[in-house]
């Protein structure tokens, strides 16, 4: 149902009433005022003009069926600048002055464009009550029906009409939808590309097949469809999807561009607003991403409450705001019980400090969502980190039969390996991630870890040398360098490597411990007091540090002082009692 017709199918009505004959083409006889209501342009840049042309239209007006088609176009034009109150009241005018049931296509028409789905469906329903079978009137159910969320129960009317016309575009959008919440995506997809053939720069068309490639994660195509809807009406929930579909595609500055441009955060429904704040988060800007989730949060109903919290609890995860998150986690989980991204939250943010109580969590998760290989993965790291080396292992081992091509799991299970004293096995693995992912430098760190804890000190130091050739030196790069040189006796060497690694990282308390021991090594227990206090105050939690200042200070005649480190760092691990 387009506008004109509309508004011109009530100025035929007058028009009839006086002389039958002339109906046919209401645009000829129309007076001057009317006339140029009814052609005045209904996009939100000119229709603050067109009001005030239409309210000359209604002084000019001559009978109640003029003045009624004055007022819906009145509607529109409130609809255009967003006006929905204005609207609705302009087009409910026309029900005192249209002849009995002639108005509620109208009134229905408004506020189904106006986003009152609830409302347009029982406006059409009763109007079909009053002409049953009325086409226009079942249309409009059938589009209300969906856009509410029915799209179960709307689907069958859709089909129908789309089998018999398919050139209505509304219609198709309609069915489109339909088809996409209802899972079948093949055929969703047929009707938009269908539709667009006929009219590829539809906005809504656009938008749709855009956002639902951005689901599909065909993130280069959804940015080209959001591309074109954006030219032809831009919006700020555009501009949320376009900027998730550039930050996964690697756009970070066009995914940047798009959330800068973005004008009012808080107007976007959230759902759509939540591929804002994925944006934000995959291109680094968690200020923005805090931002806009907060404003999600706020502007959420409560069936998408739970969504909305879990999406703040992970930005907060990526900002380091452990606690924060894990409150918005919590209350998603009591929210919604079956949310598994709410569960594996709470194991993210328990895994550094409770590791057993995050591999429960992430189970939980893994058991409601099992096709989520990320949740078993939290859940084989929180068993590793927990000591529980053999459900690690098997939990990683049946992650690499689902995902054998996943480099990050082969580099996490050479870890459980080598924990378990199965050097062996930790670098066959280990290699199996290098060759995997052969640039990625965690991964060949982690390699240079495995060949040293395995024995051979010469290539990991070879392979640490060939990093720093191809510039990859970094701090980690460096500490290693350091334990390793320390480890086969070559003091003076390994300072070097902690030195320049501390240029790097000043603040780095591996560095900072590893320079301390090097000079405790090296007989200097005055130095290496100086640079383990200063590893202690960084990372009071480090036993090594602990234990080792320990000693320093009973060297230098602290006795009282150097056994208070050494109880502190057994109360930490207790294995270091072995040491005493």
């Amino acid at each position: 149902m387009t506008l004109r017709p509309l508004v011109l199918t009530l100025a035929a009505l007058a028009l009839a009433a006086a002389a039958p004959a002339r109906a046919q083409a209401p645009d000829a006889d129309l007076a001057p005022e009317l006339q140029a209501c009814v052609d005045a342009p209904e996009d939100e840049a000119e229709a603050e003009t067109g009001l005030v042309t239409c309210s000359r239209a209604l002084g000019a007006a001559e009978n109640d069926l003029d003045r009624a088609g004055v007022n819906v176009k009145i509607a529109y034009l409130w609809l255009a600048l967003g006006d929905t109150g204005a609207a609705i009241s302009a087009v409910d005018k026309v029900a005192e002055l249209a002849p009995e049931g002639e108005a509620q296509i109208f009134q229905a028409d408004v506020r189904y464009r106006a986003g009152l789905y609830d409302e347009a469906l029982a406006m059409a329903e009763a109007g079909l009550r009053d002409r049953p079978g009325d086409p226009d009137l079942e249309r409009l159910r059938l589009l209300s029906l969906a856009a509410d969320g029915a799209d179960e129960q709307a689907r069958p009317g859709l089909e129908r009409l789309y089998r018999k016309d398919p050139s209505d575009l509304e219609v198709a959008a309609a069915l489109a939808g339909a088809y996409g919440v209802l899972g079948e995506d093949r055929r969703m997809y047929r009707v938009l590309d269908a539709a667009l053939k006929q009219a590829p720069d539809d906005p809504t068309l656009r938008y749709l097949r855009g956002a639902a490639r951005i689901r599909d994660q065909d993130w280069a195509e959804a940015a080209a469809d959001m591309d074109i809807a954006l030219a032809s009406f831009p919006n700020d929930g555009g501009l949320s999807l376009r900027a998730a579909a550039r930050a996964y595609s690697g756009d970070r500055e066009g995914a940047l561009s798009d959330l800068s441009a973005i004008q009012d955060p808080r107007s976007i429904p959230t759902l759509t607003a939540l591929y804002a704040v994925r944006a934000a988060s995959a291109v680094g800007d968690y200020a923005r991403a805090l931002d806009l989730a907060g404003g999600a949060v706020e502007g959420a109903s409560a069936p998408e409450m739970a969504n909305a919290l879990v999406h703040r609890g992970e930005v907060r995860v990526l900002a380091g705001l452990f606690t924060d998150a894990q409150a918005d986690f919590e209350k998603a989980a009591v929210l919604e019980p079956q949310n598994a991204r709410a569960w594996a939250g709470l194991g993210r943010v328990l895994l550094d400090s409770h590791p057993a109580q995050a591999a429960v969590y992430y189970g939980r998760a893994s058991v409601l969502a099992p096709q989520v290989p990320e949740f078993q993965a939290g859940a084989a790291e929180a068993a590793y980190r927990g000591g529980d080396y053999e459900t690690a292992s098997a939990g990683y081992d049946r992650l690499i039969r689902i995902l054998p091509g996943d480099y990050s799991l082969h580099a996490a299970r050479a870890q459980v390996f080598m924990a378990q004293g199965r050097y062996k096995e930790g670098l066959a693995s280990s290699t199996e991630a290098v060759r995997l992912a052969p640039d990625d430098e965690e991964t060949l760190l982690g390699h240079v870890e495995a060949l040293a804890v395995a024995g051979d000190s010469p290539a990991a130091l070879a392979l640490l040398d060939r990093l720093a050739a191809n510039g990859s030196e970094s701090p980690t790069s460096r500490y290693l360098a350091a334990l390793i040189l320390r480890n086969q006796g070559e003091y003076e060497r390994a300072l070097r490597e902690a030195e320049a690694g501390l240029v790097l990282a000043p603040d780095d308390p591996a560095l900072i411990e590893e320079k301390g021991t090097i000079y405790y090594l090296l007989d200097d227990p005055l130095s290496a007091k100086e640079w383990l206090d200063r590893a202690v105050a960084l990372d009071p939690g480090s036993a090594d540090a602990l234990y080792l200042r320990g000693l320093v200070r009973a060297e230098l005649g602290d006795a009282e002082g150097g056994a208070a480190d050494q109880a502190a760092a057994v109360a930490q691990d207790p294995s270091l009692a072995e040491e005493l």
